[in-house]
């Protein structure tokens, strides 16, 4: 692997790691850079070598460590702990290291997207429900990866809602649709803030 080309770097290799590497690689055509995994438990890095991803025996909050494993170069960075206070932990770092790099965070309550991005996440995924039913981690994976590929794609079209999506939630406006434009805001599809669409809002999708 070049060790100059900019990576995708995710932190975490349990059940919700698993998932967005799992839909990240089978995407591969469409990322920038190879997959590295960064992991401190013997048993998720030999499941993630034997994956066939390239993984690190780390521990995510140590600067240097992340450092040397090309984090300063990354093109995205997705945070996959299921711990809001170390997520935010890790948000805080990250972002030092690298102002360039996606960073895509697992959130586990809905208050924290609003803290993640104040810390410097693009985005946060949160996998618990209104209802305070927490989402199954390999859906939560799917997202992450979902979220990694928006970002880094670029690439989106905007248009306003129609008559029978004001009222509905975003994730009901289409496969595509990622989030909306309120007051000038952006607010991705998983936001509680926008958990609804309004008729005023800005519909925004990516171009597949």
């Amino acid at each position: 692997m070049d060790q100059l080309a900019p990576i995708i770097a995710v932190l975490g290799y349990g059940r919700t790691g698993a998932s967005a590497v799992a839909a990240l690689t089978a995407e591969a055509a469409d990322r920038p850079g190879p997959l590295v995994v960064l992991e401190r438990r013997a048993d998720r890095l030999a499941a993630a070598a034997a994956a066939g991803v390239r993984a690190v025996a780390a521990e995510a909050s140590d600067a240097a460590v992340l450092r040397r494993s090309g984090i300063p170069r990354a093109a995205a960075v997705v945070i996959t702990c299921m711990n809001d206070a170390t997520a935010l932990e890790l948000t805080g770092l990250i972002r030092h290291l690298t102002a360039a790099a996606k960073l895509v965070v697992a959130a586990r309550a809905p208050g924290q997207v609003a803290v993640l991005r104040r810390a410097g996440a693009d985005l946060a995924v949160v996998a618990t429900r209104a209802a305070g039913e927490l989402v199954a981690p390999a859906a939560t994976g799917l997202d992450l990866a979902r979220a990694t590929r928006l970002l880094l794609s670029g690439d989106e079209r905007e248009r306003r809602p129609g008559p029978d999506e004001v009222g509905v939630p975003v994730q009901r406006c289409g496969p595509t649709v990622v989030a909306v434009r309120r007051a000038g805001v952006r607010h991705w599809w998983n936001d509680p803030a926008a958990s609804t669409v309004r008729a005023d809002d800005v519909l925004i999708s990516w171009v597949e």
